[in-house]
């Protein structure tokens, strides 16, 4: 979430798992100011994390709520690392 908030794409790249590629660069296209995390939960032998925020466009805060739910996972060698952002 810091790289994302940072918008700092190498950073970003390192939080994810290696298969998940350049899918979600698009989520550093504009300033977001996360606020809560709402949920987490264990599903799958995933955990899941839902992150509620604001985005930032045109240097203003959107006052629309919007949410990612960042998907977990642990890799062989027992790290967890995000496998996917919805």
């Amino acid at each position: 979430m810091d790289a994302i908030v940072a918008r700092d794409v190498d950073a970003f790249h390192k939080s994810l798992g290696p298969n998940v590629g350049t899918g979600h660069d698009y989520l550093l296209d504009n300033p977001v100011q996360f606020t809560d995390i709402d949920e987490v939960h264990e599903e799958g032998g995933r955990i899941l994390v839902l992150v509620m925020g604001a985005m930032q466009i045109g240097g203003k805060i959107d006052p629309s709520k919007m949410g990612y739910t960042f998907y977990f996972e642990k890799d062989k060698s027992g790290e967890w690392q995000i496998v996917s952002i919805d």
